[in-house]
């Protein structure tokens, strides 16, 4: 075998191992909350046993003991001879824990790490204590045998072993396709076909263990003058075998080709870049289509912009996935949170199959985790302070996704505490973050934004889980790297509602396309929210700062040339026909003045040089339909540098 073949099977081996662990994850919350499910457990079991038979071909000795060990707790889970509780999922969670830590390693193309001895000495000493007091039930259940006499002949065993093997030949055969080896089988054991074809998995499983039990019976009482029988562990290869093919029974079918095919996520990359230039093309054409008068290619022109835009769409579905893969982990981290802060939180997810682009399903799980973790750790109380409120013990976390146009909606709801706007304005004025003036005129939702400067946090004590300060404000900063906000509802002792708004994609970005004194710049389209002339509306001053007077509020005003530090003898000087960008930052309206608004365009984000790198208030460059460049404004961040409240 060559070290290219070699290199291949690792591959899909990790893959398939990161598919199967991805699903453990949520079928082990599942079990603890479900243990009578035996679908879900035999899922698991199977998970396991897949996962020890790749690593024992690939020679991964660590992965194969862990997950020898864990198969073997499930196996007596689904013996029943062990109840699942709080304290076992806790040792089964750390073996996953292992196993998942295993993979990243071999993953990032480093050497198996060496075996957890402490994990596998918990492990060692579970089992161990398992079989010690299954021993005893052996003993009570070998004496009620011998009470009750042989339970079956001779002839009984005769059947009995010709139905097992009619059922599993015709097992095995659905899976491997072995026809002519199964066919004969079947034809000599026809009179129990029909027999084993009626029985449950459940009935051939016990049936299978006493056939095993009454064969080591048999042959330890060859030994009774010497010694008390010794009832040794059965490995049930047949029954193992069984397990991993397990499914109900279905027609028969003609199995369909393979419809999917793995993509290194590379490719798709370089897929879209080059569609992020041709649309950039396409943009350059259309502008210089009125200058044409040939019909033919002006037709030619309007069928390259249907066939881009559609090859856009179709390019972009290929990078969506569903949020899942993000929602996923959240079940297993709301356990361990509630259960080291005392308290009896349930997660609900909603939405788990809406798409998004590849790039931010990785991008929002650190903003996710905070926002979650501030949910169960501030928002939910314990048990015995929800049942003095008149709550339910059980707190609630709902989690959900949904598309609204060309965006996602991310929502965190909770039925905790809520936010005491009083205690955010003490708070706020002991940091020296707001004044006493600033305070006395704040609105709920712009209390509900403190929560989001640096330094600021609601907790009286610093814990392993908050309190330190950071968090809130990295959350703003990531969501708004995204092109995204995020907006606080919340009402003292009922809960609170976060709802966070992110683009579908990044790779491609809808702008609207300003003029500030003679030079042209972008600004993502996702946080206009109104255009208007200036001339239109009236101004006003508040607090030393512009106010103009719109839609019954008094929103600040800023001249955009201003900010963006033209030459002074430009700022202050307004044109006629001056327009105003109404902006969402948060859950405050901003208007910014433009000299002019030219319209949307979708544009390809570029990285700037090494010069305007870093540059506060620029995202990036694009170019546009003309040829020029333009740069990408950065309107949060330019918001929080200039400290506008």
């Amino acid at each position: 075998m060559t070290s290219y073949v070699d290199d291949e099977i690792l591959e899909d081996f990790l893959i398939e191992t990161s598919e199967i662990l991805e699903r453990l994850g949520d079928e082990l919350l599942g079990f603890e909350k479900d243990p009578e499910n035996s679908e879900i457990l035999n899922s698991i079991f199977r998970g396991f046993h897949t996962i020890k038979g790749g690593a024992g071909f690939l020679g991964f000795s660590s992965l194969v003991n862990s997950c020898h060990k864990l198969e073997d707790i499930f196996n007596l889970l689904r013996q029943s001879q062990i109840k699942i509780d709080s304290g076992l999922m806790d040792l089964i969670l750390q073996g996953s824990d292992y196993v998942n830590v295993i993979i990243s390693a071999l993953r990032e193309g480093n050497e198996e790490p060496s075996q957890d001895d402490e994990l596998i000495h918990k492990l060692n000493e579970y089992l161990l204590s398992c079989h010690e007091a299954g021993d005893q039930l052996v003993e009570k259940a070998m004496v009620d045998v011998e009470v009750a006499g042989e339970a079956f002949s001779d002839s009984d065993d005769a059947e009995l072993e010709a139905m097992i093997t009619a059922s599993l030949s015709r097992r095995e055969k659905k899976s491997s396709g072995l026809a002519s080896v199964m066919e004969s089988t079947e034809k000599s054991v026809i009179s129990s076909d029909s027999l084993a074809e009626t029985i449950t998995e459940e009935e051939f499983e016990q049936l299978l263990d006493t056939l095993n039990a009454k064969k080591e019976d048999k042959q330890a009482s060859t030994d009774m003058t010497e010694a008390p029988p010794q009832v040794t562990k059965v490995e049930k290869s047949q029954s193992a075998a069984l397990a991993v093919t397990r499914k109900e029974k279905k027609p028969s079918t003609v199995k369909k080709a393979d419809t999917t095919v793995r993509v290194d996520t590379r490719r798709l990359d370089d897929i879209m870049n080059l569609v992020g230039e041709l649309v950039l093309s396409r943009n350059r054409l259309t502008a210089l289509r009125d200058n044409f008068n040939d019909k033919k290619v002006i037709q030619a022109i309007s069928n390259l912009d249907i066939v881009t835009a559609d090859l856009q769409s179709a390019v972009m579905k290929t990078r969506m996935q569903p949020i899942k893969k993000v929602f996923g982990r959240f079940p297993r981290m709301i356990r361990d949170l509630s259960r080291s802060l005392n308290k009896e939180v349930d997660l609900v997810l909603l939405g788990e199959e809406t798409d998004l682009d590849k790039n931010l399903v990785e991008e929002l799980s650190d903003p996710l985790i905070h926002l979650i973790r501030n949910s169960v750790d501030h928002g939910i109380e314990t048990p015995a302070e929800r049942e003095k409120k008149g709550k339910h013990r059980v707190g609630k976390v709902v989690l959900s996704a949904e598309q609204e146009g060309d965006h996602i909606l991310l929502k965190i709801t909770d039925d905790g505490k809520g936010l005491d706007v009083e205690q955010l304005k003490i708070k706020a004025l002991k940091k020296g973050i707001i004044s006493d003036e600033k305070a006395s005129t704040m609105t709920d939702s712009e209390c509900f934004e403190l929560i989001f400067m640096p330094g600021f946090s609601t907790k009286e004590s610093v814990s392993d889980v908050s309190g330190r300060g950071v968090g809130m404000d990295v959350v703003k900063t990531r969501i708004a790297k995204l092109n995204g906000s995020i907006e606080i509802e919340s009402t003292l002792a009922k809960g609170t509602n976060i709802v966070v708004k992110l683009p579908l994609t990044l790779a491609i970005l809808p702008t609207l396309m300003v003029v500030v004194n003679g030079r042209k710049y972008a600004l993502p389209l996702s946080i206009v929210n109104e255009i208007f002339e200036l001339n239109t509306k009236k101004r006003s001053v508040v607090g030393g700062k512009d106010v103009i007077l719109n839609r019954g509020k008094a929103p600040p005003l800023f001249f955009l040339k201003t900010w963006l530090s033209f030459d002074y003898m430009m700022i202050g000087r307004e044109a006629k026909d001056e327009q105003v960008i109404m902006i969402q930052a948060g859950n405050q309206s901003i208007g910014f003045v433009v000299d002019q608004v030219i319209g949307q365009e979708e544009v390809v984000i570029k990285p700037l040089g090494v010069f305007l790198n870093g540059v506060t208030g620029l995202a990036g460059a694009t170019i546009t339909g003309d040829g020029n460049v333009a740069l990408i404004l950065d309107i949060p961040t330019m918001l929080r540098s200039r400290n506008y409240h």
